[in-house]
């Protein structure tokens, strides 16, 4: 609870945040962001890039994360440097975070490609793609290389693997650009 708790806090007051997960890894790989929407199930945050701009989204299963710090290395600068750039927080579209299906659907319906982490299963590794069939307990995927090719047919994954969801971020953007997708945002 004071986790969400500590999220609606920040959320209101687009506070850049620093997420550990410290059962997937140690404080110092976190993730920083700023929440944008958040459930009892899923945290969206819009994550800070290398270039300490918002780039993208990141959802995350609440049930990871273990600590939420407001003030962490760098967040100073990091704050600073927002603010002389002048930062905006893209608008989230309507999102389903009751469950990790809904989330997945949602996500689906307004971005080309998202970006699945498996962490526990699969650590240092995301799959990049689209989804469907998805079900309670699994979905499939069609992966896309990083040179913008498919991978043939569909991979099926189990839905409580996923531990990091991303989508709308510059990566993912060009790479649906390259592969010549149609942005589902404009239909």
């Amino acid at each position: 609870m004071r986790i969400l708790e500590a999220l609606q806090r920040c959320a209101d007051n687009f506070t850049l945040v620093q997420i550990v997960r410290q059962e997937i890894y140690d404080e110092a790989k976190s993730l920083i962001g700023v929440p944008v929407v958040f459930s009892t199930q899923w945290i969206v945050l819009t994550r800070l890039d290398d270039a300490i701009s918002l780039d993208g989204f990141d959802a995350l299963r609440v049930s990871d994360v273990t600590k939420i710090n407001t003030r962490f290395r760098r967040s100073v600068f990091y704050t600073r440097g927002l603010r002389s750039r002048r930062a905006q927080i893209a608008a989230v579209p309507k999102l389903d975070l009751r469950s990790t299906p809904s989330l997945l659907r949602s996500v689906q319906r307004w971005f080309a490609l998202l970006t699945i982490d498996r962490e526990n299963a699969n650590p240092g590794a995301a799959e990049i793609g689209q989804v469907g069939r998805i079900s309670a307990r699994g979905y499939a995927m069609r992966l896309l290389t990083p040179d913008a090719k498919w991978v043939p047919g569909w991979r099926r994954y189990a839905i409580k693997d996923i531990t990091r969801i991303g989508f709308g971020g510059s990566y993912e953007e060009t790479l649906a650009q390259v592969a010549a997708l149609p942005d589902p945002k404009w239909r």
